[in-house]
């Protein structure tokens, strides 16, 4: 009887040993779920802003061929310009006396 008794604590003990230690898995996968989920968000983040960095790339882009375009413009204007005041220096040259 009482070699009964004593197995029935030490089954009693252990099962509250084998509850505690589920719990403390249950515990750790809790935490490691809460990590994936920040990781997670982390991520999505991430992807956003580096979506947004790829569209400030091509506007950074785009703004720069038109910006070579406008210059090359400029200095066509520039030179046709420099050509007529050339044209204008030889008339108005022509009328001194």
């Amino acid at each position: 009887m009482e070699k009964s008794k004593s197995q029935a604590y030490l089954s009693v003990e252990q099962s509250q040993s084998t509850g505690e230690s589920l719990q403390s898995i249950l515990n750790s996968i809790n935490t490691i779920n809460e990590l994936n989920a920040l990781v997670a968000s982390s991520a999505d983040e991430q992807k956003s802003v580096a979506e947004t960095v790829s569209e400030n790339i091509v506007h950074i882009d785009e703004f720069s061929e038109q910006t070579v375009d406008d210059a090359k413009s400029t200095a066509e204007a520039t030179k046709q310009l420099s050509a007529q005041a050339e044209q204008l220096k030889s008339i108005v040259n022509e009328f001194k006396v």
